[in-house]
Parts: structure tokens; sequence; C-alpha cells
């Protein structure tokens, strides 16, 4: 499934972009770990486009080969590349690692690619796009206290301006 050329998002989900990296082994028996792609947001604008909703995501994706795994994920499940920021920052990897059947995990984030999203990123939206910070609070004064706090974006964008949306164009979050 692929989005149209020249498709406009109804929705914009902005934020983390990581592979994680799971245990499995080799054929030869020796432990490995196998990535997949991953990351809340991530896997909200892949559910979204694969639910046929028009969505772009707004993050930094690294040029490595990790990225190079994240794009083609996204591209797959029909999500807009529109907002894909290139860097030559790393990829977030989250390893799971498996002791006495329990997950724990452990995360190479420092410097990262996702991890320099900034303010400053959502100019590229289009004029009237709405941001719904993540999670969502009842107090418009505490969401945007909420979202000044944060040292990098994590959220969704409703990117249809207002004048644009009827009631059919999802939303995510409360606005």
């Amino acid at each position: 499934m692929t989005a149209p050329p020249g498709a406009d998002p109804a929705v914009v989900v902005a934020g983390d972009a990581l592979v994680d990296l799971t245990p499995t082994t080799t054929v030869g028996g020796t432990p490995a770990y196998e990535p997949h792609p991953g990351g809340s947001c991530l896997n909200v604008a892949v559910g979204l486009a694969r639910l046929e909703v028009p969505t772009a995501f707004l993050a930094r994706v690294s040029s490595d080969a990790f990225g190079q795994l994240l794009r083609e994920h996204l591209a797959a499940s029909g999500v807009l590349p529109t907002y894909l920021i290139d860097t030559d920052d790393l990829t977030t990897l989250a390893a799971v690692h498996l002791r006495d059947g329990q997950a724990t995990y452990s995360f190479h984030a420092a410097g990262a690619a996702d991890r320099g999203l900034q303010p400053e990123h959502l100019a590229a939206l289009p004029d009237g796009a709405r941001c719904l910070p993540e999670p969502p609070s009842t107090s418009d004064r505490s969401r945007s206290s909420w979202s000044r706090s944060r040292p990098r974006l994590r959220g969704c964008c409703d990117a249809k301006p207002d004048a644009e949306r009827s009631a059919s164009t999802p939303t995510c979050g409360q606005g």
C-alpha cells in the first residue's frame, strides 16, 4: 500500500523513530539480535496509514542502515515522507534483553537522530495545522505547559487547517 503521489496528509505524527533489537538465535545457535522498526510515534503513523488515513511522519531519520530500514517500513506502510528530516546522526536503538523470562531494555539514544527533533521543525507544517501533544490534557494551559517543558517533540499533528477539515477527517488527541 502506498499513498498517492502528491497526497496531502490528514494527520502528521511527530516524534520518535527507533529500531528495536529483539533477541534471536543464529542458525549456528549463537545469540543475536533482529532489528524491527519501532517507536510509539512511528507506530501510530504506520497504524493510521494502514487504516488508509492519509498520514505523514515528522521526524529526524538517520542516513545510516537502520534509518533506511525505518524509511522502507514507513513507505511500505503508506506513510507520506513529506516531513522526514535527513540527518547523519545515528538511529536510536532499543535492545531487548530477556532475563528469567522478563524483558528489560537498554536504549542507545545519546545524540541520536530522533532525539534532535525541535519545535522549529514544526514550521514545515501547513498554516492552520494544530499540534496535539501526547498525552492530551483537558486544559489548554497545562497542554501548552507540557509541550514547552519537553526537550523533544512528541505528539500528533492534525495537518488539515480548520477550513479544510470535515467531520470525516480524523484527528488524534484532544483539542
